[in-house]
């Protein structure tokens, strides 16, 4: 069971309407028009317009992706799931807290041109 996604396995997930829906491809689209592709949940919810949390989006959408695909989730010392470094780096010391999107995620937008629907 594989903790990260490769390109070609983001680019089945973006490809795919039963994981990704209209409002994922959004919030990934956020993510990568910002600079370096990173922003705090708090930046990326403002350019999205509405107040849902990015946390609970995130685990949504990670758990449509290990139910159709043979991934492991990594977890917390408290056994809880990081659904968030599925889809981004970040730091822990950061404050805000700042999600950078996976190089093979970002690779995996540009190419399914997601980024031309912006």
């Amino acid at each position: 069971m594989a903790n990260d996604l490769t390109k070609e396995q983001f680019i089945k997930v973006l490809l795919d309407d039963e994981i990704t829906k209209p409002y994922d491809k959004e919030v990934l689209q956020v993510f990568y028009s910002c600079k370096e592709h990173k922003a705090s949940s708090d930046e990326a919810g403002k350019m999205l317009g509405h107040g849902m949390p990015l946390n609970l989006w995130v685990g949504d959408y990670a758990k449509r992706i290990a139910t159709k695909h043979d991934i492991g989730l990594s977890t917390r010392e408290s056994q809880k799931y990081k659904f968030w470094d599925l889809f981004f780096d970040g730091g822990d010391t950061e404050t805000p807290f700042i999600w950078q999107l996976k190089p093979d995620l970002a690779e995996a937008i540009y190419e399914t041109i997601l980024t031309k629907e912006q």
